[in-house]
């Protein structure tokens, strides 16, 4: 699920955390949500929340290059030689300030951007291997094996559980964001 900019703006994290306590209640109720992934879920938004309260971190321009390539085009291989030349840096310097700049090595966020743009590509009804060559993996199980280590469920119980939020929201005339 994604929290929308304009929600997170005009509520504050009490009222957040009361909408999305209420909306998992019901969720929980019709099997939607487990507890855990409830329990994640507002772990994540008290995330967002502390994210915008510390404000926009100062990013070194060559990573913010980087970082924008990687997010445009996600299935390309970019390899890490490649990166640091971009911005004319070692390979072990490159991986050591993207690490300390973006919380991550550029591997893992190049794989965490597959797998995010993979999930909008999930939502067209196309099969999940041609998704896995389509994203850059080897194969349907590298790409099932990312997808459950980012996402935590596996891309068929996503594309099921999609399709059973829609009509919980459906349902639930929930057009505020989230």
């Amino acid at each position: 699920m994604c929290i929308g900019i304009a929600f997170i703006k005009e509520t504050d994290i009490e009222t957040a955390e009361e909408i999305v306590r209420e909306l998992l209640k019901d969720a929980s109720t019709q099997g939607i949500f487990g507890k855990e992934q409830g329990d994640k879920l507002l772990i994540s938004v008290r995330e967002v929340y502390r994210l915008r309260d510390n404000g926009p971190k100062e990013m070194d321009a060559g990573i913010k290059i980087l970082t924008d390539k990687i997010t445009s085009h996600p299935e390309q291989e970019l390899p890490i030689e490649t990166l640091a030349a971009d911005i004319f840096v070692s390979k072990y310097y490159l991986i050591r300030k993207f690490k300390s700049s973006i919380g991550m090595t550029p591997h893992q966020f190049c794989i965490q951007n597959r797998i995010r743009k993979s999930q909008g590509l999930l939502d067209e009804e196309k099969t999940v291997s041609r998704i896995a060559a389509e994203m850059g993996f080897y194969d349907q199980s590298h790409f099932d094996k990312a997808f459950q280590k980012i996402v935590g469920i596996s891309p068929s119980e996503y594309i099921h559980s999609k399709k059973q939020i829609g009509q919980f929201f459906t349902r639930h005339d929930c057009f505020w964001g989230i």
